[in-house]
């Protein structure tokens, strides 16, 4: 099975099982859904689920405001070995060093990605620094500061895994042909959207991982819903999003009407070792799901 190449905070690896019970599996199967959009791609478990699956959709495409993470992806799709061949002299020279000598390696070459971002400047390089910098982090953090500075500190692996060859070009195989566009989620509305299966995942409300200099505040999960609401009214896509569930009724107000339902999930990557642990997750629907 192809896995995602980063880890992502409220990634969907462990709770596919479970979220796969909800897509609009019936449809999928018969050809009704010719397109799958996602709009919030992050690490890509559901895309990746559904490319493997084999199911007819004739087109995937994938979206996200992260313009790193889209070099990223693009790399991966357009030019894996040379992604690959600079994140291996990453590695390499990382993992020959002693322990005394990782972190300022690592400060290093997260204040090298810095630049190559500020600058939007080789897009290949920046994939493989991405990659690198998210294995060697803070439990696999990816935050940004309000001027769009990746700053999440060193993480003290012993022998982390940065990257597996054979993983990457799996994934590169699985991405030939698919859109991926650094794009806004509303800029939906100006997608024909018939006949398509649409997942939002957005960043968790409340949550302390900024993805992009903006952040994602209860405002644009307010936007997001408007969004969700006139998609729904306007083609006959199939809709999901799942969020955290923060018991305060505030999802629930703002998708008052559609599908609601609850599911367990653990949370794999969080800022507290604390903060670790069986969560609560929203899935809402604009059709029905599974039990």
């Amino acid at each position: 099975m192809v896995k995602p190449f980063v880890k992502w905070a409220g990634g969907k690896t462990k709770l596919l099982p479970a979220l796969a019970e909800h897509f609009p599996i019936t449809d999928i199967r018969e050809g009704k859904i010719k397109k799958y959009y996602e709009p919030f791609v992050g690490g890509g478990a559901v895309f990746i689920h559904l490319k493997e699956s084999g199911y007819p959709i004739d087109e995937f495409v994938l979206w996200d405001k992260n313009l790193p993470l889209i070099h990223t992806y693009r790399s991966l799709r357009d030019d894996p070995e040379n992604l690959i061949e600079r994140l291996d002299i990453l590695a390499e020279a990382y993992l020959s060093l002693s322990e005394e000598e990782r972190k300022p390696y690592y400060l290093e070459k997260r204040q090298r990605y810095n630049y190559l971002i500020s600058f939007d400047v080789n897009p290949t390089l920046i994939g493989a620094y991405l990659i690198f910098l998210n294995k060697i982090c803070f439990n696999g953090l990816y935050r940004v500061n309000s001027k769009g500075r990746f700053n999440v500190s060193f993480g003290r692996y012993k022998n982390p895994s940065i990257f597996k060859r054979e993983e990457l070009l799996d994934l590169s195989n699985r991405l030939q042909g698919v859109r991926i566009e650094h794009k806004d989620y509303s800029l939906l509305l100006e997608e024909d959207l018939n006949d398509s299966f649409v997942y939002f995942d957005p960043p968790y409300r409340g949550t302390l991982t900024e993805y992009t200099a903006e952040g994602f505040k209860d405002r644009d999960q307010r936007n997001l819903s408007e969004v969700f609401r006139k998609i729904s009214e306007s083609s006959d896509a199939k809709l999901l999003l799942s969020n955290s569930d923060c018991g305060d009724g505030f999802f629930e107000e703002l998708y008052q009407g559609f599908n609601i339902k609850k599911l367990i999930a653990n949370r794999v990557i969080s800022g507290k070792t604390k903060g670790r642990g069986e969560v609560s997750e929203l899935i809402i629907s604009n059709f029905p799901t599974g039990s």
